[in-house]
This record gives C-alpha cells, structure tokens and sequence, in this order.
C-alpha cells in the first residue's frame, strides 16, 4: 500500500498524526519483545533470539528511544502498559502532550561521522537481521512508499515494520531535496532488500501517486525476489 497524507490545516493537526505515527513505533517494538518470546502452537520459530540477543535487541530500541528529544522526560512507558497503576492518569496526560520534534538538523550527520554507516543504522533503529518465524520466512512480503521529506521520521516508521525477507520500494518525490533523496540512496546500499527510486513531482490527490504505486510494483516484479502479496 503506497499513501500520502494530504490535509488542510483547519482540520487536522500534524502534530496529532506525528505522534499517532511513533505510538505505533514504540508501541511495536516494546510489543515484540513480549510476542517473541512467547511459544506459539501455530508458528514455528525460526532459529529464536537467544537471550543475549534479545538483551541487545532491548538495549538498541532504547537507544533509538533516546533519540527522541523530551521522550524520557514526558513518557513512562512501564506506567503507560499497567493501567492499574495508581500512576497512570497522570502519566499518561504527561504523554499525551509529547510530540516527536523532527526538526534535528544534525540527526543524519551523525551517521555519516561514524566509520560505517549502515552498522550504525542498523543498530541504532533495531532493524531486525532474520526472520521471526519460519511461516514468515516462507511467505514474504512486498511493500510500497511514498515519501518526501523527513529522514529521521522515516527510519522510525520503516524500521517499524522491516523484516529482511521482505521487500521495499519507496518513491521519492520529485520534488524532494537533493539531500534527502543522497539519505535514502545510503539506505539504499545498507539493505539490498530496500529499493529506492525518484518519481515525478507529486501533486494532490493527483494521478502521480496511483502511477508511483504501478512503478513500485513494476520495480518490484524486476527483483529477484519471491515476494507473495504487496502493499
């Protein structure tokens, strides 16, 4: 599924859909450690994350956690997933005024000052390294994007969902920034199942986008990858 949100000011807030957009992050990354660890009589787990790695894997998603300006300050997630606590109304009216500040200028450039870029990304934002099950190993997925600015954002959001036997494509807008379109070409290299492309200048609600879709899917069809469903 390929979407770009479009909205007037007067009745949306993008504040609201910034923070409804890492609610999901968070929320997904903190579920999965739970989920993974708990024996299912329908999946069978391919080679599981041993207890270090696990560790590791929780000490990276805090890591990324730490990236975000005031989240430690004005969100107790431990509260926040025991409503019974005395603590939670207050907490969560706390959390409820957080909101993710994309505006970090030095955030990309802190990668490029590392000796390998993709190994920091990698880590830093917990993409997973292998399949979680063997029914998801048999049954990969294909996924479309289209975006255009906002690089930060988008590592949150894309490592959300990242499975390496899955498929990516994501479509720059044309009229995207030579910097930020130079960012996903980097993604690019650091994980060979993520294909990057720019499209045409993407007007609203205008045929551009349904066209970026096809292109993604035709891009897709071109890899050799046994990907099963796109969306």
């Amino acid at each position: 599924m390929s979407v770009r949100i479009h909205f007037r000011r007067n009745l949306f807030s993008f504040r609201h859909i910034e923070k409804w957009i890492f609610t999901f992050y968070i929320f997904f990354k903190i579920a999965f450690t739970f989920y993974s660890s708990i024996p299912s009589d329908e999946t069978e787990i391919l080679e599981p994350y041993s207890i270090v790695e696990f560790k590791q894997l929780k000490k990276r998603i805090s890591i990324a956690l730490d990236i975000l300006l005031s989240f430690r300050e004005n969100v107790s997630c431990p509260i926040l997933f025991n409503p019974e606590d005395q603590r939670y109304p207050e907490a969560a009216a706390k959390a409820s005024k957080w909101y993710f500040e994309s505006s970090d200028w030095n955030f990309w450039r802190q990668f490029e000052a590392t000796p390998n870029t993709c190994e920091a990304l990698q880590k830093t934002f917990s993409f997973f390294t292998k399949p979680l099950s063997q029914v998801e190993a048999e049954y990969p997925l294909a996924y479309g994007m289209l975006v255009y600015k906002d690089i930060k954002q988008l590592l949150y959001v894309l490592s959300a969902f990242y499975q390496p036997q899955n498929a990516y494509c994501i479509a720059i807008d044309g009229r995207s920034s030579g910097a930020f379109k130079t960012q996903l070409q980097t993604i690019q290299t650091c994980f060979p199942n993520i294909h990057v492309f720019v499209t045409k200048r993407i007007e609203y609600c205008g045929p551009q986008i349904p066209e970026a879709v096809l292109t993604c899917v035709d891009k897709l069809n071109e890899r050799n990858h046994p990907w099963k469903y796109f969306q």
